[in-house]
């Protein structure tokens, strides 16, 4: 009988429960307009120079020389390539760093 009875009361509060729930109504915003969002990371942001006066990404420096070498550009002991790149001295050219 007590059994019985904690399943009436639990069938009754999910009935309510249900209807409760039907009853409100649902409000959804909607935008027309989506915005991505770029965050930089600390290394991203040490690597490139906006320079405002033309509109144009410069460059990567380097803190030794002013510039650091890119996939196929010259490179040597005083001209180093830039992070994910290493040179490949019997050319003298950057190429991709292997992992």
């Amino acid at each position: 009988m007590r059994s019985s009875s904690v399943l009436a009361i639990v069938v009754v509060l999910l009935v309510c429960l249900f209807k409760h729930g039907n009853s409100v109504p649902v409000e959804m915003e909607t935008t027309t307009a989506m915005t991505t969002e770029f965050t930089a990371t600390e290394s991203s942001r040490k690597d490139i120079v906006f320079n405002s006066t033309e509109g144009e990404m410069e460059k990567p420096r380097y803190p030794h020389d002013g510039y650091c070498g890119h996939l196929e550009e010259a490179c040597s002991d005083e001209r180093r390539c830039c992070p994910d790149f290493e040179c490949y001295h019997s050319e003298g050219r950057c190429i991709y760093l292997m992992q």
